[in-house]
């Protein structure tokens, strides 16, 4: 549970699709962090819940929608995006919404995972507020991202492994000036109670105590509820680049990652264009099959 604080600060937790957040905002909440009053709802895909803010999360697809875009879109976006009338309007309604939603609340946990990619519109606004911002980034193997996203919408792995590149390389690259620590999905199902203690620990969160909030976590974190993992059978193009991402996550705090980083982005970009050249001209080939069919 937590004390009282006088400064506002906003814990984003951020991590890819079906990668541990929920698990990791639910814990939050219970330790005393604000959501918002209105959360979506739990589904079969999430039996305890998303954790997530339904206002925010409509203005984040809004958002996206407006510039073309949607959560499971890879491609990067358009140069100085985030300064577009757009944006601007984005911004202008999401520092309404914080100052009206949060008014008296020191300590906020924001997750979406769109957040990956929105974060840099989100920080000027904090700035503007004078709030504080904080990050945890929680990781998952690459593989069990993709055989879960595969189950729930029926994603191809390779899209799964371009949108886990896309959304961590925007994410590391926003939050690198700001406080942050990383958090492991699956070793925080098999010991929630070191990992957050870690995390208070990383973040020097004197005022949180983990000894209250004991009984309500572990009715939460239910390790049952994690179906995948890797196996090793769902190799895609883009799997090397994945699984780098994944180590520099370990390694986060070792400052020769961002070499890796760096790389990771340079490939990405090569790969992803020569894959979407494959793609256009599959599509050709087989519009010319059918041109040779009806002319037979």
């Amino acid at each position: 549970m937590i004390e009282s604080s006088s400064q506002t600060t906003v814990l984003f937790i951020l991590g890819m699709h079906r990668s541990g957040t929920s698990a990791v905002a639910g814990a939050f909440a219970r330790l005393g962090f604000h959501l918002g009053d209105h959360l979506l709802k739990a589904s079969p895909a999430n039996p305890k819940g998303y954790f997530e803010n339904t206002a925010l999360v409509r203005m984040h697809d809004l958002f996206l929608n407006g510039m073309g875009y949607a959560w499971n879109d890879p491609r990067p976006f358009p140069p100085a995006w985030q300064n577009s009338a757009l944006a601007k309007q984005f911004q202008e309604s999401l520092g309404l919404f914080l100052q009206q939603s949060f008014p008296a609340d020191p300590w906020i946990a924001v997750k979406d995972p769109r957040i990956c990619r929105l974060l840099p519109l989100w920080l000027p606004v904090l700035q503007a507020l004078g709030w504080q911002a904080q990050v945890v980034l929680v990781r998952r193997h690459p593989e069990a991202i993709a055989a879960s996203l595969q189950r729930r919408d029926g994603m191809a792995p390779t899209l799964a492994d371009l949108l886990y590149i896309r959304y961590w390389l925007e994410a590391e690259m926003a939050s690198r000036t700001l406080p942050r620590s990383t958090l492991d999905y699956d070793r925080f199902l098999e010991g929630w109670e070191t990992e957050l203690q870690r995390l208070i620990s990383d973040f020097s969160w004197n005022h949180i105590s983990l000894n209250r909030a004991r009984h309500a976590l572990r009715g939460n974190l239910d390790a049952s509820l994690r179906h995948h993992r890797p196996s090793g059978q769902m190799a895609t193009p883009f799997a090397p680049l994945t699984t780098d991402i994944y180590q520099a996550l370990i390694e986060l705090s070792n400052p020769e990652s961002q070499a890796t980083w760096s790389r990771v982005a340079a490939q990405m970009e090569l790969l992803q264009q020569q894959f979407l050249l494959q793609q256009v001209r599959n599509i050709s080939a087989k519009s010319r099959f059918h041109e040779t069919v009806k002319e037979s």
